[in-house]
């Protein structure tokens, strides 16, 4: 029997429909065929993996092996829970991956939860494909040459009206304006000018769902580099508790590169491999999806350690130069 305070989804996985009831006493989520016989699917229990701020229709989530997607909330308690809670995408370009850690936790701290996350680099094509709606206007070429310029950040965020709230962090399109009549947005502080400011947004609910798609369900070749590295890994706690964006900005403010980037459900088997099979410590790492970066620099294994000592109890990294380009063929290799 559910209970009225149950959140109630609609989800699917390979074309089959499921009900996933999620219960909020006990943090519990079991799942049901949406058969006659509503048979038990995933048994009544507490998953990390299901995150509840994600459950927003069209996102996506796995457990115990088996990819779903949310299509809608499926009771009225469920929608008046959620409200107007949305998702957006959201993409930090080329001119500011100096600042991602900066505008990561301006992000998190405006209240955003992070669905998905990766660095990636577009081609020119891929990045006309992007903008297509600017095809034949004058900035068209212009802009998609910048845009392929560098490595991004895409992210998939969610937040009660998302579209709206995160147009308004990253403030109006031209920087210069930005500074003028939002000082504290993210162009304010980090853009340039109406092109190179820093980060984009979308702008309507088609647009968002377009722009997610696109970017994650694509296969970027990935920007590591594999050289003078070391493997950094953010627990799945500590983003959630919006540490993420102070973790990478301390690595970068010390010279460090962040040369890749993405989030991920970390599977046992490579958490084994990279945590030496530590078992406590696996199973913190698949509490939920964390980010594991490749940061380069120069006898980084000697320099790291003490970067990352404030943060010893948010992160695990790599520590020897061995180790630093087996763990990051571990994550980003083929």
């Amino acid at each position: 029997m559910v209970e009225a305070q149950s959140l109630i989804f609609n989800i699917e996985s390979n074309g089959k429909s499921f009900t996933l009831t999620y219960h909020l006493k006990d943090k519990t989520t079991e799942i049901l065929d949406d058969t006659k016989d509503k048979a038990t699917i995933l048994k009544c229990g507490t998953y990390p993996e299901i995150l509840l701020h994600k459950l927003v229709p069209g996102s996506k989530f796995s457990v115990e092996g088996q990819e779903y997607k949310v299509l809608d909330h499926s009771n009225e308690f469920t929608k008046k829970f959620f409200g107007e809670r949305k998702r957006t995408y959201g993409m930090i370009k080329p001119d500011s991956c100096k600042n991602i850690g900066k505008i990561i936790d301006m992000t998190s701290q405006d209240g955003f939860h992070f669905n998905n996350m990766k660095m990636f680099k577009w081609t020119k094509e891929q990045a006309q494909n992007f903008y297509e709606e600017h095809k034949g206007k004058s900035f068209f070429e212009g802009l998609t040459d910048f845009m392929s310029s560098g490595p991004i950040v895409g992210m998939e965020l969610s937040a009660e009206c998302a579209i709206e709230k995160w147009r308004a962090l990253i403030g109006p399109t031209n920087s210069h304006n930005a500074r003028k009549d939002a000082p504290n947005s993210v162009r304010a502080r980090f853009g340039t000018d109406g092109q190179r400011n820093a980060v984009h947004g979308s702008d309507a609910p088609a647009t968002a769902e377009r722009e997610i798609k696109l970017v994650f369900e694509s296969k970027y070749p990935t920007t590591a580099t594999f050289k003078n590295c070391a493997c950094v890994l953010v627990k799945p706690k500590s983003i959630n508790d919006g540490r993420l964006g102070k973790i990478i900005d301390a690595i970068l403010t010390k010279g460090f590169e962040v040369t890749a980037l993405e989030m991920k459900k970390i599977s046992k088997e490579r958490a084994e491999k990279f945590l030496n099979e530590k078992k406590e410590e696996v199973d913190k790492v698949m509490e939920g999806e964390a980010v594991v970066m490749e940061v380069a620099k120069e006898n980084i294994t000697k320099e790291l350690p003490e970067v990352l000592e404030v943060f010893k109890d948010d992160v695990y990294f790599s520590g020897t130069p061995e180790d630093g380009m087996k763990d990051c063929q571990l994550f980003f290799g083929a």
